[in-house]
C-alpha cells in the first residue's frame, strides 16, 4: 500500500506542498533566529522566545477563521490562493533584506505564520477527505515525517546560509509550493452555504464549543498540544543550550537540529509501520513516558556541565561520551514524539463530524498554538528572572510526570500492553500478520486460536490493540499468571460442564464485545491440531457473531509449550500470529439437536484446519521440507531406517542426500 499512496495524487501533491511550505517557514524562522543569537548576542534567548511566540500567534487568532474557509470552500483551491500569498511573502523578504530592515522581517514572521495558520486545517482535512479509513494513519505519518525533514532542510540551512542565498530558495520554493498545489484533487467544501463570521472570538468559542463535544476528540487535541508544546521548547532551547551551557559552533547547532527532525520522522514512520493502519492508540502512553525520562537525563547530563573555553566543533564535540549521549537522547526523545503524535493526529481527522472536519483541525491548531505561546512565554519568563536553562529542562520533566500519569490513568491497558509487546517483540521477534482483518471483522465477534504454548495467552493480548474479554476454563482463571492480565482483559470464567456458562457467554457477545477462546480447550501435545469442541461454533452461531481465527505458530517451538521431549524448543524462537478474514457459521433452520452440534462441531474444525493450510508453507519441495524439519527436531533426531535396519538422524540423511546429489551430478 505504501508505494502506491505516495505515487497516488490523492497524496502526493498535497505532501509536495506542505513539504515546501513548511521548508519555508522554518528556512526563513531559522535564518532570523540564528542572525539573533549569533549576531545580536544580547539578551539573544529571550529574542528567539518573543520571536518563537510571534509565529505562532497567527495560529491562536486565525485558526478558527481558517476552519470555516476550508468548510466552505473547496480545500484545493484555497491552498492555491494561500500558496499565491506565499510567494509575495518570500518577494516582501527580499525587500526586507535589499533595505536592510529587521522589522519588516519581523513583521513577515508573522504574515507567514498567519499564512501557515489557514494552510494548517485544509492540510489535515484533507487526509480524511482523500484517503481511506485504513489510510490514515499511513498518511499521517508520511506528513508528519516529511513536515520534520522539511523542518530538518530549514533549519539546517537556514543556520549555515547567507541570508541572501536563503531569500533566493524561498522564493524558489514557494514558486514549486504553488505547481505542486496545482495537482491536488478536487476537495468540494462539506457545508458551502454556512456563513463564516468576522467576529474572531465568537468563531474561536464556537469552535472551542465544537471540539469539546467530543471528549475522544478533546483529549487528543489535549495531548496533541503537548507534543507540539514540547517540540516548539526544545528547538528554541537548542540554540541557547548550544551558545550559552555548549558553547558549540554553529555545526553542532545544526547537527541538533537534524538529530531532533530525524527522529520525529524516524518515529512517524515507525509508528505506521508498528500500527499497521490500525487506528488505537496503544503506543501514546508509552511514548509520552520515554519523551519524559529523556528531558529528565538531558538535565543531569546538563546541570554541569564542563563548558568549553572556545568554540567546540562537531568533531571535538562527539569526541566526548557524555555529549554523545546527549545527542542519543535528543534523538530518542524526537522519536518518541514522533511516535506519540501520529495516532493522535488520525484518532482527530477520524472522530471529527464530516462536514466540521477542517473546524476541528482549527480547534486542534488553536489549542495547539495556545499551548506553545504559553510555553515561549512561560520559558522567557523564568529565563528573564534567573532560571537557567538546565532547570528548565527539569520544570517540562516535570509536567511531563503529571502528564505521563494522567495519560496512564486515561489509557491503563494501553501502557501495560505496549511495554508487553515491546518485551516479547524484543525476546521472540512476534510478527502480527492481517491486523486489517480485525477491523473488517466489527463489534461482535469471537476471536478463535490454536493452542500452542503457555504464551499464547499474552500473544493475543499484546498483539490485539483493544481490551478483549477472554473466556478461560474456571480452573484455569484461578491461576496467578492468568490474574495478571486482568488489567489488559476481561476474565470470563467458562465451566464447560454448566450449560448456563455457555448461555452468559453468548449474551456477552450479543453486547457487541470481541472474545477469546481457544476451541481445543487445551495446549496442543502433538502440534498439530487437538480435538476442536463444538462449544465455540455454538456461541458464534447463537450469537450471530463473526469468527475471527487467529493462528499461533512459533510458540510451540518455545520451552512453554508441551513439545520439548518432541521438538526442539528453544528459548526464543520466532511466532508468527496470522488473523485471517472473519467468517460466520450458518446452519439451516431444518437441522436441529444433536445433528446441529455435529455439523457446528464440524464446520469449526474445518475452519480451524482451513486456517492452518492458508498459514502453512505449501508450495516447497520435499528437500527443503526436510531441512525444515531438520531444524525443527533436531539434527540429532532419528527419522528412519536404511535398508540394514541401522537408523538414521536427519544429519546422516541429509549428508548422504548431498553426496548422492554430488554423484548424480557428475554422472548427468
Amino acid at each position: 500500500m505504501l508505494p502506491n499512496l505516495l505515487k497516488s495524487r490523492r497524496l502526493a501533491p498535497l505532501l509536495m506542498t506542505q513539504f515546501l511550505g513548511a521548508f519555508n517557514d522554518n528556512l526563513f524562522k531559522n535564518a532570523l533566529f540564528t542572525v539573533v543569537t549569533f549576531k545580536i548576542a544580547t539578551h539573544a534567548e529571550l529574542m528567539t522566545h518573543l520571536l518563537s511566540a510571534l509565529f505562532i500567534l497567527p495560529f491562536f487568532l486565525f485558526s478558527a477563521t481558517a476552519g470555516e474557509f476550508a468548510d466552505k470552500y473547496d480545500r484545493a483551491m484555497l491552498t492555491r490562493y494561500l500558496k499565491i500569498a506565499e510567494i509575495m511573502l518570500m518577494c516582501g523578504v527580499g525587500l526586507a533584506y535589499v533595505f536592510n530592515s529587521l522589522p519588516l522581517l519581523v513583521v513577515i514572521l508573522f504574515l507567514m505564520g498567519t499564512q501557515s495558520s489557514f494552510f494548517g486545517p485544509i492540510k489535515y482535512a484533507l487526509l480524511p477527505q482523500q484517503l481511506k479509513q485504513n489510510e490514515l494513519i499511513a498518511g499521517n505519518a508520511y506528513v508528519e515525517g516529511s513536515t520534520y525533514l522539511a523542518i530538518m532542510g530549514g533549519l539546517i540551512l537556514g543556520t549555515i546560509l547567507p541570508l541572501s542565498v536563503s531569500i533566493c530558495l524561498l522564493i524558489c520554493f514557494s514558486v514549486f509550493g504553488f505547481l505542486s498545489a496545482r495537482f491536488i484533487l478536487p476537495a468540494p467544501p462539506p457545508r458551502p452555504d454556512m456563513h463564516i463570521s468576522h467576529n474572531i472570538l465568537k468563531t474561536t468559542l464556537s469552535t472551542f464549543a465544537l471540539i469539546k463535544q467530543n471528549k475522544t476528540i478533546w483529549i487528543s487535541i489535549l495531548g496533541a498540544t503537548w507534543f507540539w508544546s514540547l517540540g516548539a521548547f526544545i528547538v528554541v532551547q537548542i540554540y541557547a543550550l548550544s551558545e550559552q551551557i555548549f558553547h558549540v559552533r554553529e555545526t553542532v547547532v545544526t547537527f541538533f537540529l537534524l538529530l531532533f527532525s530525524v527522529g520525529v520522522a524516524v518515529g512517524s514512520v515507525t509508528c505506521n509501520k508498528v500500527l499497521k493502519g490500525l487506528l488505537h492508540v496503544t503506543y501514546v502512553p508509552l511514548s509520552s513516558i520515554g519523551m519524559t525520562v529523556c528531558f529528565l537525563v538531558l538535565y543531569f547530563l546538563t546541570r554541569s556541565y564542563p563548558t568549553y573555553v572556545e568554540p567546540a566543533s562537531l568533531s571535538v564535540f562527539l569526541s566526548d561520551t557524555t555529549n554523545i549521549i546527549i545527542s542519543s537522547c535528543l534523538f530518542l526523545m524526537a522519536f518518541c514524539g514522533g511516535m506519540y503524535i501520529v495516532p493522535l493526529q488520525a484518532l482527530i481527522q477520524n472522530k471529527a463530524p464530516k462536514k466540521c472536519t477542517a473546524s476541528v483541525i482549527a480547534g486542534n491548531n488553536i489549542i495547539n498554538s495556545l499551548g506553545m505561546v504559553i510555553i515561549a512565554i512561560v520559558s522567557a519568563g523564568l529565563l528573564a528572572v534567573g532560571v537557567s536553562i538546565q532547570q528548565l529542562f527539569l520544570i517540562v520533566a516535570l509536567l511531563g510526570i503529571g502528564v505521563s500519569f494522567y495519560i496512564c490513568s486515561l489509557l491503563p491497558d494501553a501502557f501495560v500492553r505496549s511495554v508487553l509487546y515491546a518485551l516479547l517483540k524484543l525476546f521472540f521477534k512476534i510478527e502480527t500478520i492481517g491486523l486489517s482483518n480485525y477491523k473488517k471483522a466489527g463489534k461482535r465477534v469471537l476471536l478463535i486460536a490454536n493452542h500452542t504454548s503457555l504464551l499464547d495467552a499474552l500473544l493475543l493480548v499484546a498483539c490485539i490493540p483493544e481490551k478483549l474479554t477472554f473466556a478461560i476454563n474456571t480452573e484455569w482463571s484461578k491461576k496467578w499468571f492468568i490474574r495478571m492480565l486482568s488489567p489488559l482483559v476481561d476474565l470470563y470464567a467458562l465451566d464447560p460442564t454448566n450449560p448456563m456458562a455457555i448461555r452468559s457467554l453468548i449474551e456477552e457477545i450479543k453486547k457487541d464485545k470481541k472474545v477469546i477462546i481457544f476451541p481445543e480447550g487445551r495446549i496442543t501435545v502433538t502440534g498439530g491440531l487437538m480435538k476442536v469442541y463444538e462449544g465455540a461454533g455454538i456461541v458464534a452461531e447463537k450469537a450471530q457473531a463473526r469468527i475471527l481465527p487467529i493462528r499461533i505458530d512459533g510458540a510451540q517451538y518455545s520451552k512453554f509449550s508441551y513439545l520439548k521431549y518432541k521438538v526442539k524448543t528453544r528459548f526464543f524462537p520466532t511466532i508468527h500470529l496470522n488473523i485471517l478474514p472473519p467468517e460466520k457459521i450458518t446452519i439451516p433452520e431444518t437441522v436441529v439437536g444433536r445433528q446441529r452440534r455435529t455439523v457446528i462441531s464440524n464446520r469449526l474444525y474445518d475452519l480451524m484446519v482451513r486456517m492452518l493450510y492458508a498459514t502453512s508453507q505449501i508450495d516447497e519441495n520435499l528437500f527443503c521440507s526436510l531441512l525444515e524439519a531438520s531444524t525443527i527436531y533436531g539434527s540429532k533426531h532419528v527419522i528412519l531406517e536404511d535398508v540394514t535396519r541401522k537408523p538414521l538422524t536427519y544429519r546422516q540423511l541429509l549428508l548422504k542426500s548431498y553426496v548422492l546429489g554430488a554423484v548424480y551430478k557428475q554422472l548427468v
